[in-house]
């Protein structure tokens, strides 16, 4: 699924001014900065729940620190997010993730596919499974560099 989400992001991501617009977060307890695929070098990288605060202030487009005053969330920070329910039910996600990990050192392998098609059919069944409606495309008839006039 990463190949189609690149094809549709990277094009727009290079263009001037688009920079702010994506973000990158990953959970600093179960990977690093090295795990980022380097596409994502050109933008900010965010450490959670350590960064959380500051991702927060840029998901809103608000400054953080402003003239006289440092803004704070409370219950975001890195020390104090598990201390709400949905706070300690992602901590506790982090945490079985990580020791499914340490039991577990090929997972990420193992979960890879083998060829492109692989991924083209599990995102078909995916997509059907979805029961999305099909986007028509409306393509006027031009004769003579003129509507036709079933088009007026």
């Amino acid at each position: 699924m990463l190949t189609p989400f690149l094809n549709l992001f990277l094009p727009d991501m290079h263009h001037t001014g688009m920079l702010g617009k994506y973000m990158v977060a990953y959970f600093d307890d179960i990977s690093g900065e090295q795990d980022v695929p380097s596409v994502f070098d050109i933008g900010v990288k965010y450490k959670l729940m350590k960064h959380f605060e500051e991702l927060y202030f840029r998901i809103l487009d608000v400054e953080k620190y402003q003239p006289d005053q440092v803004c704070h969330i409370k219950g975001i920070g890195a020390d104090d997010y598990s201390d709400c329910p949905s706070g300690r039910d992602l901590k506790c996600a982090v945490e079985t993730f990580q020791a499914y990990q340490l039991d577990n050192p090929d997972w990420f392998e193992k979960e890879c596919v083998d060829d492109e098609e692989e991924v083209i059919t599990e995102a078909s069944l995916l997509i059907d499974q979805l029961q999305i409606p099909p986007v028509l495309e409306c393509v006027p008839l031009i004769r003579d560099g003129s509507l036709s006039s079933s088009m007026r």
